[in-house]
């Protein structure tokens, strides 16, 4: 943007920016739509101009305005949709016949009654102690600090994203605390005379074109901050707020949080708001606002021109819009990162299994990799475990693999994966061997002459050894172990094979190995 539009935008914000995110609706990844009197900030996607935050345009001619933008939306092929609105816009608009629905709730409070009874900070008992170990909460102009400030603040916010598991949200979640910096309001939590943590608050107006309150854009604490550092932060910059005349600040939408619609929309929401927690983490960023306690709690909607769950997914891709890709195909390519060795190695059992099929010199190589304790060879010890019987065998195995694998895979990361995978391949075998090769020839000789030539293939060893590894991790293990523990004894009933009692092996050293891994990363805590 040039100076002359920098200026014009600033203009229609003092004069109709009076939502929580009309300041943040100015930063330069989004676009103008000019309308008679203000302008519509809105960001476009492959199907739909997002508008961001209500017009900034006089209040009566808002609905208007977004009405105007749907008709040149449809003119460019796209659908409309304007999110976070309050309920009077969102009212006039349902009467205009566009779709509706809730898209969470906003924190809100109001300043002299929040600190007219008790202090806040009562019911923040670890926020009261940093305070009384003497933290110090400043507020500052950009200008006002030092250069060293400066460089700190600027390494802490590095910090924090390089820490973030996530990519950088874009829309009205931008993370982006030094736009247009000379405009907020900073505050500055210091101890032990470093910067912990810092909060920038925009503004928002009223009718007089004064400003009515302040919104915590972004909330930011160092790698190693203390405890408590951002509930402190927050109080005590609300604090000085009222202190200097200032009667309500907010903290933003909580999306999905209380949602109180009807229909299937509705109960999609409030699901992905229990269960969703990769990338954004809608329940926690909830509950930790809740936890300040405040005045009250407004609704806000979305209103959109399209149906509901193309309105989500428009509105779930901007928020996670990049330039390189747009929310799904990040999504898969990051989900696809977070498994790859799984992948890897159900794509080497599969590529085995068709050259087996269509080569002789494979074919072979089969026949000679078999797992036969009384003629144990290295081609039975490190191939056999990638070969499979038939089409069936392999199917029922990789499903599996692909399953378990991906879930010990995303969870733990790829050592432990490792780990179970290399014991269930190339050590649950053995193991077995040795343990049936003493105990049987004492037990039943004949039992220990037909064990001496079985053969096993096949991958199924590493999957118990990922399931025993899973069943490890939730709270109720009897759930995955016992239907393939009772599995593993079918398996050994209708081969008559005693070696298929490696499957319990693997599945017990699973659990076992799990188990170990999380009670030392416990104690490491």
């Amino acid at each position: 943007m040039n100076d002359n539009q920098t200026d014009n935008l600033l203009q229609e914000l003092y004069k109709y920016g009076d939502r929580t995110s009309s300041f943040i609706s100015l930063y330069p990844h989004f676009k103008s739509y000019k309308c008679d009197e203000g302008c519509i900030r809105y960001l476009e996607t492959d199907g739909a101009w997002i508008a961001a935050a209500e017009p900034l345009t006089p209040k009566n001619s808002r609905a208007d305005a977004f009405k105007a933008f749907a008709v040149a939306a449809a003119s460019a092929g796209k659908s409309a949709v304007i999110l976070p609105i309050g309920k009077q816009l969102a009212d006039e608009l349902r009467l205009a016949g566009f779709d509706i629905m809730q898209s969470g709730v906003e924190p809100i409070f109001n300043l002299s009654d929040y600190f007219n009874e008790a202090d806040p900070l009562n019911h923040l008992q670890v926020a009261k102690s940093l305070k009384l170990r003497g933290a110090k909460i400043s507020e500052l102009s950009w200008q006002q600090c030092s250069e060293a400030l400066q460089k700190e603040l600027e390494s802490i916010y590095r910090q924090w994203l390089e820490a973030k598991d996530n990519q950088q949200l874009s829309f009205l979640s931008i993370s982006d605390p030094f736009q247009s910096i000379q405009l907020k309001k900073l505050f500055v939590l210091e101890a032990g005379g470093k910067a912990q943590a810092f909060l920038t608050a925009v503004p928002y107006y009223n009718e007089n074109h004064e400003i009515a309150g302040y919104y915590f854009a972004d909330w930011i604490r160092a790698d190693k901050a203390r405890a408590g550092s951002i509930e402190l932060l927050m109080v005590e910059a609300m604090r000085i707020l009222l202190g200097n005349g200032i009667k309500e600040a907010r903290l933003g939408n909580c999306a999905l949080a209380k949602i109180e619609s009807k229909g299937a929309a509705a109960a999609m929401q409030r699901l992905v708001y229990k269960l969703w927690s990769w990338k954004y983490n809608f329940k926690t960023l909830y509950e930790f606002k809740a936890k300040l306690k405040p005045s009250r709690w407004d609704r806000l909607y979305i209103a959109s021109n399209a149906n509901k769950l193309k309105t989500l997914y428009e509105t779930t891709n901007a928020h996670f819009l990049t330039k390189e890709h747009n929310f799904i195909n990040s999504s898969i390519l990051s989900a696809l990162t977070k498994i790859k060795w799984t992948l890897m190695l159900s794509v080497l059992c599969v590529a085995v299994h068709i050259l087996k099929v269509n080569t002789d010199i494979v074919l072979n190589l089969y026949l000679q990799s078999a797992y036969i304790p009384g003629d144990v060879t290295l081609k039975g010890l490190f191939l056999g475990p990638l070969f499979h019987n038939h089409l069936r065998h392999l199917f029922g195995d990789q499903l599996s693999l692909l399953f378990f694998g991906s879930a010990i895979e995303w969870i733990f990361g790829p050592r432990l994966f490792w780990i179970l995978v290399v014991f269930g391949l190339w050590l649950s075998n053995p193991i077995t061997h040795m343990l049936l090769g003493t105990a049987l020839p004492l037990v039943t000789p004949e039992g220990y002459s037909h064990f001496l030539i079985d053969k096993d293939y096949g991958s199924s060893n590493a999957v118990y050894s990922l399931v025993g590894g899973l069943s490890a991790k939730i709270s109720r293990p009897a759930i995955l172990i016992l239907p393939f523990a009772l599995n593993g004894v079918i398996v050994c009933y209708e081969r008559q094979s005693l070696l298929a009692l490696h499957h319990h092996i693997s599945l017990l050293a699973g659990w076992m190995i799990v188990k170990y891994f999380l009670s030392h990363k416990s104690k490491k805590i």
